[in-house]
């Protein structure tokens, strides 16, 4: 079964994207319903309509960018699953993961056309992403489509699905700031994971945009585009979301105390850049946010708030960092107790 599992897990690349995903997703649904005074229950059948959506357009994104990936990465020498199906498997997985997605239409009370015009969005821009003749990937259109795809839509669809169970009436100037805000959130994700790849794309003879630009204008685009996505984030928390900033302020001071104290002056496991100080937030501590206000307002929650920051801690503590955390305790305690029992045994005349 395990391996079962942890072959469906290659093939569809889950654990490139789930975890982040889910992460970021759930806390946008859980911001937006505390927002709009969702009970505990339709909050927890949103998420699990959502979860249907999320699990099937996740895997079939990267399935697809794999199999018109086969050749490309066989010249490049990396492991790619796709190629080791036939066409009719592949067939039959693409359609049969469309229809997963499709089962949440089947549940929502309304905006159905809505969800199916976003799938159907959605699935064309993987196709124009990764497909040889169109080929996104290589130019701007990809940078574009990658944001759209993996950031805005997601998020839109759950806004709508929130909507099909519980009535909500948005703003024009935050639904365009939320809007703006993760088309800026995936643009900065593209361009950086572009940037990372650099040299590796140039050996493999893959052509990005970040090569279009060169290594330094690519680190201009993204600080510019920071500054505008955290600007954005800002103003809207405080006009729209200011019940939140309490919570949001105390998940802030956990993401100090995990990601600055430990991370950086323990650890000494420095950050690659200040994305990635961002995506961290973005991953972890904003769900953080989320389930402390909800904790605090609905004693239902509370649960969930302590097992958000349990996994927090296990996965930053007990996982990730294990082996520095052991070399921490070998080297900065351990030893420094055994050489002061040494001094202090050859001090009264024992060696």
């Amino acid at each position: 079964m395990s391996k079962i599992l942890n072959n469906i897990s290659q093939l569809f690349r889950i654990k490139d994207w789930l975890f982040t995903k889910f992460m970021f997703n759930i806390a946008l649904i859980l911001i937006i319903s505390s927002t709009f005074n969702i009970d505990f229950e339709h909050v927890l059948y949103i998420v699990s309509v959502y979860c249907i959506y999320l699990l099937a357009v996740g895997s079939l994104g990267y399935f697809i960018n794999d199999y018109f990936d086969i050749e490309t990465d066989l010249v490049a020498g990396k492991k790619n699953f796709c190629s080791q199906l036939k066409s009719h498997q592949i067939i039959s997985i693409i359609f049969g993961l469309i229809a997963i997605a499709l089962i949440p239409v089947f549940i929502i009370p309304k905006n159905k056309i809505a969800y199916l015009i976003m799938l159907a969005t959605q699935t064309l821009l993987f196709i124009l992403y990764s497909a040889h003749k169109t080929r996104f990937k290589t130019n701007i259109l990809g940078v574009f489509s990658d944001s759209l795809f993996s950031f805005v839509i997601p998020a839109l669809i759950s806004v709508f699905i929130i909507d099909a169970f519980h009535n909500i009436v948005v703003s024009f100037y935050l639904t365009l700031g939320f809007i703006l805000w993760l088309f800026l959130i995936g643009l900065r994700s593209i361009l950086s994971h572009q940037k990372i790849d650099y040299e590796n794309d140039i050996a493999s003879g893959i052509s990005t945009f970040a090569q279009r630009l060169g290594k330094n204008l690519t680190k201009t685009f993204i600080i510019i585009i920071i500054i505008f996505e955290l600007g954005i984030l800002i103003t809207m928390a405080a006009l729209f979301f200011n019940h939140l900033i309490t919570s949001i302020f105390l998940s802030l001071g956990v993401y100090l105390i995990f990601e600055i104290v430990l991370n950086l002056m323990i650890y000494k496991n420095k950050f690659n850049s200040l994305n990635e100080l961002i995506s961290v937030f973005y991953k972890y501590y904003l769900l953080i946010a989320a389930l402390f206000y909800l904790a605090a307002n609905n004693s239902t929650y509370f649960y969930f708030a302590i097992i958000g920051l349990v996994s927090l801690i296990y996965l930053n503590i007990f996982i990730v960092r294990v082996k520095i955390i052991f070399g921490f305790i070998y080297h900065k305690i351990a030893k420094w107790i055994w050489y002061k029992f040494k001094g202090a045994l050859r001090r009264i005349g024992i060696k």
